[in-house]
């Protein structure tokens, strides 16, 4: 009977820690560039035999409580939908990797290419902060005030009329798990300098163009509606162990 509270109350606590992954990602639906998370869960006895297995031990013969202990979130990288718009600075990735941007912390990676300039002409993200978009060979672009149309185009380079700027950094990495989000719609590398160039043609740049947050709301609606009812399951689960164990000690100890 402990060991199904046990399992109640670890199920509750993953609801928990469910909801707050699906409300986040749908609190970000209308974000550019925004990256679902998810869970992934594993069993305890998963868990165990990991680490023993690491310490280099046989595996254990031991029954622990049926309950999952292992719960991660990871991030959904798949392509968001592409919305045009009217602004020349606007761009989006279409396949892999990532815009580069300067921040005090070092270098972020995003997926959000919505663009302006700032009082000095730099390429900055829109929004604020307004850190720095970077070029080829990590230097942070400048736009001359020309007064002519800028262009942008499929491998990200920036022109203005004939005049050539400078090109966008499109960063992969080898595994994108590799990436944590460090808040403002922003990545960073869990080993400083893992990105790479992104290769010749795993991607192509859209001008005039940003690229969607990729939760779809109706799954992930549909998904708040299934946790809560999971919540609610292992709720009566834990009410009728308790009334079950009341009983044990009142009418049993008793006789």
């Amino acid at each position: 009977m402990i060991s199904g509270l046990y399992a109640s109350a670890s199920a509750m606590t993953i609801e928990e820690i469910k909801h707050e992954v699906i409300a986040n990602n749908m609190a970000n639906a209308g974000t550019v560039g925004f990256k679902r998370d998810n869970v992934s869960i594993s069993s305890f006895d998963e868990v165990l035999n990991s680490a023993v297995r690491k310490i280099g031990q046989s595996e254990t013969l031991l029954q622990p409580p049926s309950a999952s202990t292992g719960i991660e979130s990871y991030t959904d990288f798949s392509q968001g939908s592409i919305r045009m718009t009217e602004n020349s600075l606007d761009a989006a990735i279409n396949g892999d990797g990532f815009f580069a941007v300067q921040t005090p912390e070092g270098t972020r990676y995003t997926r959000n290419g919505s663009f302006a300039l700032n009082e000095n002409n730099d390429l900055v993200m829109t929004g604020s902060p307004q850190y720095r978009v970077l070029g080829t060979g990590n230097t942070p672009i400048t736009v001359p005030d020309s007064g002519g149309k800028i262009s942008i185009d499929r491998n990200g380079n920036i022109t203005i009329g004939e005049e050539a700027v400078g090109t966008l950094q499109v960063t992969a990495f080898e595994d994108n798990a590799m990436l944590i989000k460090a808040g403002g719609n922003l990545f960073m590398a869990q080993n400083e300098g893992s990105g790479t160039a992104a290769p010749e043609g795993s991607y192509t740049i859209a001008q005039s163009s940003l690229e969607m947050s990729n939760v779809n709301v109706v799954q992930e609606m549909i998904a708040m509606i299934i946790n809560q009812r999971d919540y609610q399951l292992s709720q009566k689960m834990i009410q009728s162990q308790d009334q079950t164990i009341e009983r044990a000690i009142n009418d049993v100890g008793r006789t």
